[in-house]
């Protein structure tokens, strides 16, 4: 879901771009990157460079730009120039330069270990309104599996696997719970998660529905409802997050 993005401010040598919550600078640093590529600048290096930052920096010739994510009560987005690039840099993946190149991609800012880190993704498939409510129903009861399901900030995500291709199902919510929007990520790699243990259930359930709402983790189906997770363990471990493993 687009925000959009404030007016930059000047704070010293910085340019302030977007400040709030998690979610509008995660969308103006993805927008903002993209713009910069889409003018012929590269991503050069992604790093966490305090306990509380996110950096990732781009060149165009000998000019620097970094592009600066400060996590704190009020998140803050920022741009930096510079005319020394990083000593150490590490030229991100393919995928990373693929999907801030193409039209249908985007970034996300996640953290593990005590590190922040983007997960670039590509766009498969979107829609809005109804077609969201139908797209909703179409994944998740033509998947194999049903490896998560994270509720949180309004939208709700889902880890699908079909034919061995893992991807993410991010549906945006209304303060009622009404499904508004929906897309269908493709990332490099996926976060793992459980095997769904209720996934013929859930599979008979969508047949010929749209899933018009979620309220906690029970999707509201143009008839009826069907809970998730309604003992606790019908994602195998009983979770629907992992941590790290360090």
């Amino acid at each position: 879901m687009a925000f959009p993005l404030l007016l930059p401010l000047l704070v010293g040598s910085a340019e302030v771009i977007a400040t709030g919550d998690d979610a509008r600078v995660e969308q103006a640093l993805s927008e903002g990157i993209r713009t910069r590529v889409e003018q012929g600048w590269a991503v050069m290096d992604i790093r966490t460079a305090t306990h509380d930052e996110l950096v990732v920096t781009l060149s165009k010739g000998e000019t620097y730009e970094r592009h600066v994510v400060h996590f704190d009560a009020v998140d803050v987005y920022r741009v930096e120039t510079d005319s020394k690039a990083p000593g150490d840099a590490e030229e991100p993946s393919h995928f990373v330069g693929v999907a801030l190149a193409a039209p249908s991609g985007g970034v996300e800012i996640e953290s593990g270990c005590g590190e922040y880190y983007l997960r670039a993704y590509l766009v498969d498939e979107q829609a809005t309104g109804a077609f969201a409510m139908e797209l909703v129903a179409r994944t998740l009861g033509s998947a194999d599996n049903l490896s998560s399901a994270m509720v949180g900030n309004g939208k709700v995500t889902f880890g699908v696997t079909k034919k061995n291709l893992t991807r993410e199902l991010v549906v945006w919510l209304d303060r009622k719970g009404a499904v508004i929007e929906a897309q269908l990520r493709r990332f490099e790699y996926s976060n793992g998660g459980g095997v769904y243990q209720r996934m013929g259930a859930l599979k008979k359930s969508l047949a010929k529905m749209r899933v018009t709402a979620v309220k906690g983790t029970t999707l509201i189906l143009s008839s009826g409802s069907f809970a998730l997770d309604p003992d606790g363990a019908a994602f195998g471990s009983g979770e629907t997050e992992h941590g790290c493993g360090c």
